[in-house]
Order: C-alpha cells, then structure tokens, then sequence
C-alpha cells in the first residue's frame, strides 16, 4: 500500500512566519514568504485567530481597507501544535451488487414488450 504523504502544517508555517517578521503583515505577504496559497493561509490564520494565537488591525490603504495580521501568543489557546501533518488515506468505497437481469430474461422481457 502506498504510505501517506507528510508536509509542514500550513497553520505553523503561518505562525512562524508572522514570528520571524515580528511585525505586521497582509495575508497575500505571508503567503509570499511561505510560498502557500492564499486559500490555505486564510484558513491558517482564520484558525489562529479564533484560537487567539493572532489578531489583525484593519488599515485605510487608499479606497480600500488591508487587514494587518500579527502573533499574540501569550493569548494563545490551543492545546497542542502539529509540526506536520499526514495525508488521510481513503479506502475505496465497496460497490452495491445489482441484481441486473440476465440476458435471457432480457430477450424475454424484450420479445413481450413487441408483441
């Protein structure tokens, strides 16, 4: 059976980056730094906030608002952090048996259906 493939959890990759820069980021900067997606380092941080590992700041920046995202770890309340995580193996799902006629009942089914 093929093994499970491992890679660094998105949500630590994001904690460590906001961590090295000891400053404030956007969210497509972090992704930048990290080289992740933007959709995994919005869940990533979407997580961390709701845990109070990060917190962001809403700034004018021209028309529009940027949110600003970084650490708070002393409101931290995860219980405990993934260095890596395992791709989840799924197992093949078992097909229903069909009881599908057989070919002579077919013909007799077919040859009642013309007359």
């Amino acid at each position: 059976m093929k093994r499970p493939f491992t890679r660094v959890c998105t949500t630590l990759l994001t904690q460590e980056c906001l961590k090295a820069a000891d400053d404030f980021l956007t969210a497509r900067e972090i992704a930048n730094r990290t080289g992740e997606s933007m959709h995994r380092v919005g869940a990533a941080l979407h997580f961390l906030r709701k845990k109070g590992a990060v917190d962001c700041l809403s700034v004018p920046v021209g028309q529009a608002y940027s949110l600003f995202w970084f650490l708070t770890l002393e409101t931290d309340s995860r219980s405990r952090i993934l260095t890596e995580i395992k791709a989840e193996i799924k197992k093949p799902k078992r097909r229903k048996k069909q009881n599908l006629p057989t070919s002579k009942e077919s013909k007799d089914e077919h040859s009642l259906q013309n007359h």
